[in-house]
């Protein structure tokens, strides 16, 4: 009998009522659907932090906290600690993406991150050979009980990279509508990329990856992202939209007429050769770029709602902002990592203070 399982996507409301934290173990009481929502954030949070102190490529990270939800949409908050979870997470993700960091320093990173404002249990984990020892079987423990719980699908697709392919049919489409701007057109589609990238760090905290495949969360981000952008522009424009976004069509118009755009680079075509071309390329990113609007609006809501909520623990998601209408959002600006998220200039940006955006 195979061990392999692939993972299982399953709806928003499912994934709630049937995870297993709302049930008693090992005479806890269970846990409230609030609580588990947080601490599948701030379980999130944590391995990016630490993934950051460890010098983890993007991938790397986001692979653990894939890892991460998928263990516990299967097992126990009140039976596995999560942070034992979190810091098996990053030593098998960092062993799978090749980019492999000794258990020890995985450790120390995740304690030093844990308890920053208690320095006597820090000393305690690293300086005595008992304690550190204890914890590190324990975290070697959790990671056996890993593998079996995601059944040895290591595999993770990335958003980023999905992202990454609409940037390109974006800068295509603005060249194609204003062939005299294509600077213009290159910083515009990478700093919808660079919004993006944001939202893709920041939805991780959210178990989207347990609902939707990798591809249409990148495709959510990105509509997302260019929605950020255009009330960005609005508000610095008196209302008055881009031309470069639409110039005042709806939105999802003009994101329709990106996917449906193909440049014809072949030379030489007869009209019939380029007709297949052209409908082979759809084709082919009909099969890629397949998701429902309502899955869009679904994805939309949920990342939307996590920059809304607010809470009073450490670690919270944002800083608490007032209430908004429900089609708002929070626009972060920071890249992913060093020399790979674009800004505004093809450059990474230093994150500035965060702003609220009002609803289109």
């Amino acid at each position: 009998m195979s061990l392999l399982k692939t993972v299982r996507y399953r709806t928003q409301e499912e994934l709630e009522k049937n995870s297993p934290s709302l049930k008693p173990c090992n005479g806890k009481a269970g846990l409230n659907l609030a609580t588990i929502k947080r601490l599948h954030a701030l379980g999130a949070k944590a391995i990016h932090e630490v993934g950051q102190k460890l010098q983890y490529p993007v991938v790397t990270t986001a692979t653990a906290v894939f890892y991460y939800h998928r263990f516990y949409a299967e097992q126990h908050f009140q039976e596995h600690d999560r942070l034992q979870v979190a810091t098996a997470c990053l030593f098998l993700s960092g062993k799978v993406e090749d980019t492999p960091k000794p258990l020890k320093v995985v450790i120390t990173e995740m304690y030093t991150h844990r308890f920053k404002k208690d320095l006597s249990i820090q000393k305690r984990v690293m300086d005595d050979a008992t304690t550190y020892n204890l914890v590190k079987d324990r975290v070697l423990v959790v990671e056996r009980s890993l593998l079996y719980t995601i059944g040895f699908d290591f595999n993770v697709d990335q958003s980023y990279v999905h992202s990454v392919h609409l940037r390109q049919l974006t800068t295509q489409y603005l060249d194609h509508r204003n062939p005299e701007g294509k600077g213009d057109n290159k910083r515009l589609a990478d700093y919808v990329l660079q919004a993006a990238f944001n939202l893709i760090n920041d939805s991780q905290r959210l178990t989207l990856c347990l609902q939707f495949p990798a591809s249409q969360i990148g495709i959510a981000c990105f509509y997302l992202a260019m929605k950020l952008v255009l009330l960005e522009s609005r508000s610095k424009n008196d209302g008055k939209p881009t031309p470069l976004l639409g110039g005042g069509r709806p939105l999802y118009e003009f994101f329709t007429d990106i996917l449906n755009y193909v440049e014809v680079s072949p030379r030489g075509l007869t009209p019939s050769q380029r007709e297949k071309y052209v409908s082979e390329r759809l084709k082919e990113r009909n099969e890629r770029f397949k998701v429902a609007s309502e899955d869009i609006h679904k994805m939309s809501k949920q990342i939307i709602s996590m920059y809304e909520r607010q809470s009073l623990e450490e670690g919270e998601i944002l800083t608490p902002v007032k209430p908004h209408p429900p089609s708002g959002a929070v626009k972060r600006e920071r890249p992913l990592e060093p020399g790979k998220a674009p800004g505004t200039n093809g450059s990474p940006q230093v994150a500035p203070a965060e702003k609220k955006l009002k609803s289109v």
